[in-house]
Order: structure tokens, then sequence, then C-alpha cells
């Protein structure tokens, strides 16, 4: 089964077989190919001057043995560490050099095959380097199939700040290729489930009430909610490509989430950015109830479902730094004039933007 997508000029296609993305049929081009001729349409036989990859450790290991099964070219391996840690300038720096040093032009095509840090990073890179090459995006994760590799938003944290330095651009192609998911641990399977549980708490109550039955998130049926979530984002990326408005509604869970992943990154500690997401949605939608928008009974519901899929994560917010959490929160990009800003629901499946809250009524929901 295929399923497509265009999101502001950037074509999203699930995949049954990743042979649709690279090997063609015999009677058809491969996905790859007719992206060739969709950027270089002016040449006889399209091809970029040079194909790079861009690997973590673990989709080195884990997902580029079975991409090379269908890739029949020649490419450049680059290759970066794994973790939110190395989503840094240094990194960029490093990357850039290596792009420099295999000879990659404005002509050059980068696939970014990993999860929502290569996504980030590689395509940070991708977008300044020569002030922009083209890249496509094979995304290994379900935090990065269902949102991260979707919408154009590129960045890296800098000076302890989530995502504080990026841009918008978007990928010439996304193909989502639901096999690689079972190269994941089951920790990150729920990392990612945080964002499809996001996507329907803000706009799509139908998809809630079919989640929220599930113990887990089922690789099997995986196409099936990862149409409807990515359907979500879709609807609103097309709306508000830049986050001028709407599209601040992905944002529920993130700007307290933002800041606890912040903190203690790098700690014994550590929380993946779906568990900070997981808490930053508890905290904020016990505010949605505070300011009348979310029923108690939706509030009881949303807390029931969390807890119960993501146990270990509310013990973090009895170690956290109560001073270094609020001087992270106060420099979320999502601010404004010195304001706290979040993302509050209700009712379920209906979202709220740019929401001013005090600062003592976050400290009373999360700590």
């Amino acid at each position: 089964m295929k399923h497509a997508f265009d999101i502001h000029g950037s074509q999203v296609v699930i995949g049954d077989e990743l042979a649709d993305f690279a090997l063609p049929s015999g009677r058809e081009l491969s996905l790859l190919e007719q992206l060739y001729r969709q950027l270089w349409p002016e040449e006889e036989n399209p091809r970029p001057s040079r194909l790079a990859i861009l690997t973590d450790e673990n989709t080195g290991r884990h997902c580029l043995p079975v991409l090379r099964e269908v890739l029949h070219e020649e490419f450049v391996l680059l290759e970066m560490p794994a973790g939110e840690a190395a989503k840094n300038i240094d990194t960029c720096r490093q990357l850039w050099t290596d792009m420099l040093e295999a000879g990659l032009d404005r002509h050059s095509l980068l696939i970014v095959l990993g999860g929502g840090v290569p996504g980030d990073l590689g395509g940070f890179c991708a977008a300044t380097y020569m002030r922009g090459i083209p890249f496509v995006f094979l995304p290994t994760t379900l935090l990065a199939q269902t949102d991260a590799s979707i919408g154009g938003k590129l960045g890296i944290d800098f000076a302890g700040v989530k995502n504080l330095v990026g841009l918008f651009s978007q990928p010439a192609l996304v193909f989502i290729y639901p096999g690689f998911l079972f190269s994941l641990a089951f920790r990150q399977m729920l990392n990612g489930w945080a964002e499809v549980v996001k996507h329907a708490l803000i706009a799509d109550a139908g998809l809630w009430a079919s989640i929220r039955n599930l113990a887990a998130p089922d690789i099997a049926t995986a196409a099936d909610w990862l149409i409807s979530s990515i359907e979500v984002k879709r609807r609103i990326v097309e709306a508000d490509p830049l986050e001028r408005g709407m599209r601040k509604l992905l944002n529920f869970g993130h700007t307290i989430g933002h800041a606890l992943e912040s903190l203690f990154l790098g700690t014994e500690n550590e929380l993946l950015h779906g568990e900070a997401v997981v808490l930053g949605m508890m905290a904020e939608a016990a505010i949605s109830h505070r300011f009348g928008l979310l029923s108690e009974q939706e509030l009881n519901d949303i807390e029931s479902y969390l807890r119960s899929r993501y146990p270990d994560t509310s013990g973090h917010l009895a170690k956290a730094d109560q001073k270094r959490f609020f001087q992270l929160l106060r420099a979320d990009k999502k601010n404004r004039a010195g304001s706290i800003r979040c993302t509050l629901i209700g009712p379920i499946g209906e979202g709220h933007y740019d929401v001013e809250v005090p600062e003592e009524v976050v400290r009373e929901v999360v700590f």
C-alpha cells in the first residue's frame, strides 16, 4: 500500500516496500528517479553530482544495510553521533566540513536516514550549505515518521536551549517506511507515540477515541494511525507553514516539555523528547482545566492514559532544579515580551494557541 500527501510543496509518501523509494519496477520510475527529474528537468539523464547519505551510529548499523539492498547507486556516506546531545553547532561544523571535503555542490542531494535528531540537524546543514541543497528524509523512528520529518522545521540546540537556532525549509521528499520501526526498542516507540497522542488531542477527537484503547502502538497497523496522525499535521502546516498562528497548535506539551527535556539533557535522568512532551501535555492539560477549557472528566482521561503508558516519567519532577527549569522556560522561543505562552486544549480535539500562562500557575501544576 502507498499513501501520498503533498505538504506545502513537499511530497510525503508512506510505502509498504522500501523498493518503492529507490528501485525501479521495470514499468515505472522509483520515487528517487522521479525526484531527480523534478529537481533537474532540463537534463536528459538527471542525476545529482553527488548523492550523500547521512546516518548516525544506530541507523548506520540497523537501517543502512536495508537501504543498500534497494539503492543501486554510488553515494558518499556521512556520519554523526546519535542522540540529542549531538544536535549542536559543533556537529554542524563537522558535517559541513565533511560535505565540502566530499565534493558536494549545489547540484548534490542529501538523504537523511534517521530519526528526529539527524533530521533536524541534517536538514539544517543541507538548507544552509552553499545557501541550500535539496534533501530527502527517510525517517526511521516513529517520532520522525509521525512528526519531526514533516513540515520543514529544522534546527539545533544552542546555549542549552532546545531548537534555539534554525529555519524553515521543506524536504524535497519524505519517504516513510514503517518497516524501519521493527528496529526500535519499545521505549523509542513510546517516544514517538507521544506525538500521535498530541495530534489527536489538539485536532482529532476521533483519532483520540480510536487510540486510547490501544495498550501500545502496534507496528502491524502503523500505516492506519500514521495516516490519521500525519493528516492532522498536513492540515495545520498547509494553513500556516511558517508558524504565524494556527501551526502553534502543534506546540501543545512542548513549552513545558522542552524546558524539562533541556533540564535533564546529559544527566542520568535524561528524558527522551516524547517523554518530556508527555509531562508537558499533562501539565498543559491541567492548565487547560484551570482555565475552564477542558472538563474534569477529559483531564482525568488524559492523565490516566498517559500515566499508564508512561509510568516512569513523573518521578523526574521531584528531581528537577526549579530555578534552572524556569530559566529554560523563559527562554522558550514561543514566548512573547517575557510572558510564557502555551498551547492549551479543550474540549479534546480542539486547541488554543498563544495563551499567556502565569509562572505561578506553571509552578503549581508542574511541581
